[in-house]
């Protein structure tokens, strides 16, 4: 969730757009109800982990390139460990209070420190990667078929990191390196008919996907981790990005401002979701189930208002982007200075 701050001139607002679609997209996901309205909206369940994940491997990317990482790699690698491992704890600690929703980011850290060391790799090492996870972790899914055992055993590692239900590590890797090379093949040069075209490409096979999954002629249904959901997924995430680079250039910049403060405190964001959740489940009879419109359209309001609200008051500094997001970077930057 969390990603590598830049100076100005390195950001790519592409990315603050994409960040911004993948909050909204979660929101949407965790807490839109069923029924006919809501079956558009069943794209979220494929697009959010896996447009988190993307993003992760873009910040991880970036993070390389814009910072003094390549002629002092340690410094630069122990900071993006001391992230994940902070994102791993905010996972654990959001995960005791009972709610609906089942906590991506220990399984989000983890594949963030895995990003952080591969990203270092050269663009072909990436890609056989890319390809031996995309051949490799749906075939191991499918095999085992199990769900998670006790926490902590050898068994339990095994299905977190390749074939657990419904987030694994395998796949954020597999979607993180696609964002990285994504990254590395589009640079800083804009070419928005390239990627309005990649994107129309992307979207139009994970429809075919969809209906295929929709008329039983594939398994393609969210979190199952078949090829064929692995191929939808990514092609969906990485739709958004390429539609998000495409399209930051021609946005107002007033409001690019404000859906780049979205995108910028997730994290916040991602623990503000839960707690509303729990808070909301308490109001209502056991057994009770959080989806609901008008809770969703409140949270979607938050969303947006509140980084706006915090940007306002907290302009400038490590903690401009969100609290959580001050906490993170705050501890990123100590532990790089003291091995500089």
């Amino acid at each position: 969730m969390t990603i590598e701050v830049l100076p100005p001139a390195a950001r790519d607002r592409g990315v603050d757009l994409a960040r911004a679609v993948a909050v909204v997209s979660m929101l949407i996901a965790h807490l839109a109800p069923g029924g006919p309205v809501a079956v558009p909206l069943q794209a979220t369940e494929w697009l959010t982990a896996a447009l988190f994940a993307m993003l992760a491997g873009v910040g991880a990317e970036l993070s390389w390139r814009a910072s003094d990482a390549r002629t002092r790699p340690l410094p630069h690698v122990a900071g993006a460990l001391v992230r994940a491992a902070l994102v791993i704890g905010l996972g654990v600690l959001l995960d005791l209070p009972d709610h609906q929703v089942v906590i991506v980011l220990v399984p989000l850290g983890i594949a963030m420190a895995i990003l952080a060391a591969l990203t270092r790799l050269p663009s072909g090492a990436l890609a056989a990667l890319v390809i031996a996870l995309a051949v490799a972790t749906p075939a191991l899914t499918r095999a085992h078929g199990a769900t998670l055992t006790s926490l902590g055993s050898p068994g339990w590692w095994y299905e977190l990191l390749v074939v657990g239900h419904p987030y694994r590590v395998a796949s954020m890797v597999l979607w993180g390196l696609v964002g990285a090379l994504a990254v590395r093949a589009l640079r800083s040069r804009r070419r928005p008919m390239l990627e309005i075209g990649g994107a129309s490409v992307l979207v139009a096979s994970a429809a075919t996907l969809a209906v295929l999954s929709h008329v039983n002629r594939i398994d393609a249904s969210p979190y199952s981790g078949t090829y064929a959901e692995t191929a939808l997924t990514t092609c969906l995430a990485l739709a958004v990005l390429l539609v998000c680079r495409a399209c930051a250039p021609v946005i107002p910049a007033v409001v690019l401002a404000r859906l780049d403060a979205v995108g910028a405190m997730t994290l916040t964001l991602y623990a503000v979701q839960i707690a509303a959740m729990v808070w909301y489940l308490s109001t209502l009879p056991p057994g009770s189930l959080d989806d609901s419109w008008p809770f969703l359209a409140g949270l979607l309001v938050l969303a947006f208002v509140l980084p706006t609200l915090w940007r306002t008051a907290v302009p400038t500094g490590p903690f401009a982007r969100g609290p959580l997001e001050g906490v993170v970077d705050t501890a990123v930057r100590a532990t790089r200075h003291a091995l500089r």
